[in-house]
């Protein structure tokens, strides 16, 4: 054939094609593209779920070292064999900062042509059931190039491709299924073989085979060629090693449940778990499991062989193309039913299939539940919500109850017409509606406790957790100030964004003073909590600047750290002060207190924000003080709260902010003082009343009149 010839035939099949091959061309870029810049486990994990695993036993064949023959392993060779080799091409990539991208980078790339090639193959058997839609776009688009397209665009598929090896599988899984749907029994026999020797699936459609293909001569071709590629495969390892060769069959005999309705009748919720890797050089080991069975397997397995028989030996039109692809179904969906575990990359068998096999609405239905099967139980169950056991096990049965529906629907296809159509008819009508109704049923139930189990557990690994604890105790509602984005973003689901302010700059810079910024909230605010990252770039400049205005207007509350974290909790005072000058005998005096309580009531004070409490209530005094003289004796300043029996109700002494020995001859200087009102204080008239005493003898300074305080005011508590 000369080149003309060929260009000819290109164009042909261009013009025939266009299409679909415009799809070929934008779903190879995308999935090339994707191995370069994006990370299976996004912002949750790091890596793939199983990326690191397929790595670090890879890294062997870099010693020579391969599977089957040096190290045994739950999985068949054909994986891991490419595996080792991509790791070898690795090899000639310079090294990234991630150590694992390269080996990534080629492991990807090799499996690249499976993924396409399952594009092809499912366009191919779409052609088999061609028929032209009756929408239109542009021209009408056939129903071969309709499932490629939603194929192309599920999520499940593709996060299979970048996250496990499963691209293979499920390649050698729709050849098969083309090959028996095309007549080619070698190539079947080929496609299982293969199949078989990369992951146990594809096994499921091997008796299928045998009733598919009509004469006797065919059949026994599709045996041996599937017999033939194992051998092949794992005739060489089982000669030089035997034991590690037979270590797999070992793991798959003796492997516990996970992830599915079994493990949680055996009382597990957890994920799969494979041995670790050091164990692998010893067969011994290989009846590794992650918890007793104890459930009786040998009758569960003959009930569901028995019901697989039965099936398999009804009449059956096995010319039937359709009845083929909806076997294949079956056969899978009752052996994900019959798994002792599951696994969230099973998704996108299933999803390929039941394009294969179901009109293309209620396979769009099925493919996008199960894909966000895939992104609870991965993603939110066992990363964001830690494996939380209420969550994963109504997942799990979710997605049961959709394999059900599944298994029926691919059950009501074997038999378009005859006996119990009727049933049948219902099961086609009614399955996809009665399951997306149990699914909004079943994700109303466990959205709120899913929500709630997250915010517990981000709360819990945040060390600013006593501080949210005790925040919430002391039922103030006292905003939290910040000027670290980073630190609004943590604390506000659980304290509330309204309750979280953030002071905002640009690297230092700040949009408005300080003073008059923190004046402002003064004016509507008792009280705040500062929290401060020391571990931060912040520019601690601004930093200072709150704790300098704060020093010079408002009362220290508590003080505490939490890691690298500063808290501070400060009471700001009433905007009204009272200019007293009251002289003691000793050469001191009192000028003014600022902050004294209003003495309203609790329904008065509920109209004001500033004068809100929430149970207890805390007050901000400041005194103003000046030394006539130089002190000889360091004093304490108390603020006490009387009742009319004279009794102490309420006390807050505290020490001035410097030594009364040091202070300056007729400058001011101050005391803070936080003035704690109990809730449970009986209604009446306090007296509110200050003086000093020496810090060493604790002896009272006297007034000339001789008393030892100054009445400041009498507080009335209402109701």
């Amino acid at each position: 054939m000369n080149l003309h010839a060929v260009w000819n035939a290109v164009q042909g099949q261009w013009r025939a094609r266009r299409r679909f091959w415009l799809l070929l061309i934008a779903f190879t870029s995308l999935r090339g593209f994707s191995i370069v810049l994006l990370r299976p486990g996004g912002f949750v994990i790091d890596t793939g779920p199983d990326h690191q695993f397929y790595f670090e036993f890879a890294r062997w064949a870099g010693g020579q070292k391969w599977a089957f023959f040096d190290f045994w392993m739950e999985y068949p060779p054909l994986m891991l064999w490419l595996a080792g080799l991509a790791y070898r091409l690795s090899l000639y990539i310079p090294a990234w900062s991630v150590d694992i991208f390269a080996f990534n980078l080629v492991f990807r790339s090799l499996l690249l042509p499976f993924e396409v090639g399952t594009l092809i193959l499912i366009y191919k058997v779409g052609q088999i059931f061609q028929s032209v839609e009756t929408e239109q776009i542009g021209k009408s688009v056939s129903q071969a190039e309709w499932t490629a397209i939603v194929w192309a665009l599920l999520f499940a598929p593709f996060f299979t491709f970048l996250a496990w090896f499963d691209a293979m599988v499920i390649f050698f899984l729709v050849l098969a299924i083309y090959a028996l749907l095309t007549d080619h029994p070698i190539l079947a026999g080929i496609a299982i073989g293969l199949g078989f020797a990369t992951k146990i699936i594809p096994v499921v459609l091997a008796p299928m085979g045998l009733f598919v293909l009509t004469s006797w001569r065919q059949r026994i071709v599709y045996v041996l060629s599937a017999v033939v590629v194992v051998l092949l495969i794992f005739l060489p390892p089982l000669i030089v090693s035997p034991d590690y060769t037979l270590a797999m069959v070992r793991v798959f005999l003796s492997r516990s449940s996970w992830e599915s309705v079994w493990a949680l009748l055996e009382g597990y919720v957890g994920y799969g778990a494979v041995a670790t890797l050091e164990t692998h050089l010893d067969p011994a080991t290989a009846d590794y499991q992650i918890h007793p069975a104890t459930l009786p397997w040998s009758w569960i397995s003959l009930a569901f062989l028995t019901f697989y028989i039965f099936i398999l030996t009804r009449r059956i039109n096995w010319r039937d193309k359709r009845v083929v692809t909806a076997f294949s179904c079956f056969s899978l969906m009752l052996f994900i039913l019959y798994s002792k575990g599951y696994s969230p990359q099973w998704a996108s068998y299933i999803t390929t299939l039941v394009l294969l096999c179901l009109p293309l609405g209620r396979a769009v239905g099925y493919g996008v539940l199960l894909d966000g099967f895939v992104v609870a139980e991965l993603t939110l169950g066992f990363q964001l919500l830690g494996g939380d056991s209420h969550f994963i096990t109504g997942i799990i049965l979710l997605r049961t109850c959709v394999f059900v529906a599944l298994l029926l629907e691919s059950l009501a296809l074997l038999w378009p017409a005859g006996h119990s159509v009727v049933f049948w008819r219902i099961v086609r009508c009614w399955s996809l509606p009665v399951v997306l109704v149990v699914m909004l049923v079943g994700t109303g139930m466990l959205t709120v406790p899913a929500w709630r189990t997250y915010r517990e557990r981000r709360l819990n690994a945040d060390p600013l957790f006593p501080f949210v604890q005790a925040w919430r105790v002391s039922g103030e509602n006292l905003p939290v100030v910040v000027m670290q984005s980073g630190l609004q973003e943590r604390l506000s689901p659980h304290l509330g964004p309204q309750n979280v302010q953030l002071f905002a700059h640009l690297r230092g810079i700040p949009f408005e003073d300080v003073p008059m910024w923190l004046a402002r909230l003064a004016e509507e605010e008792r009280g705040l909590w500062l929290i401060y990252d020391t571990d931060h770039d912040s520019p601690p400049v601004l930093y200072d600047g709150f704790l300098n205005w704060l020093e010079e207007n408002a009362c220290l509350g508590s003080q505490t750290r939490y890691h690298t974290l500063v808290g501070a909790q400060y009471y700001l005072p009433y905007a009204t002060a009272a200019t007293l000058d009251v002289r003691f005998a000793q050469p001191v005096r009192l000028v003014s207190v600022q902050g004294i309580p209003s003495g309203r009531s609790r329904e008065e004070r509920q109209t004001s924000k500033k004068d809100q409490t929430t149970g207890d209530s805390s007050y901000c005094l400041r005194i103003t003080w000046m030394a006539d003289e130089m002190l000889s004796v360091d004093y304490a300043v108390f603020v006490h709260l009387i009742g009319t029996d004279g009794q102490v109700v309420a006390n807050a002494d505290a020490w001035p902010q410097v030594p009364t020995t040091a202070w300056t001859v007729g400058a001011e200087s101050f005391s803070a003082h936080v003035l704690h009102i109990p809730a449970t204080l009986a209604p009446g008239a306090y007296t509110l009343s200050a003086g000093l005493y020496s810090i060493a003898d604790g002896t009272r300074v006297l007034l000339p009149s001789g008393q030892d305080a100054i009445p400041l005011t009498v507080i009335q508590i209402g109701q």
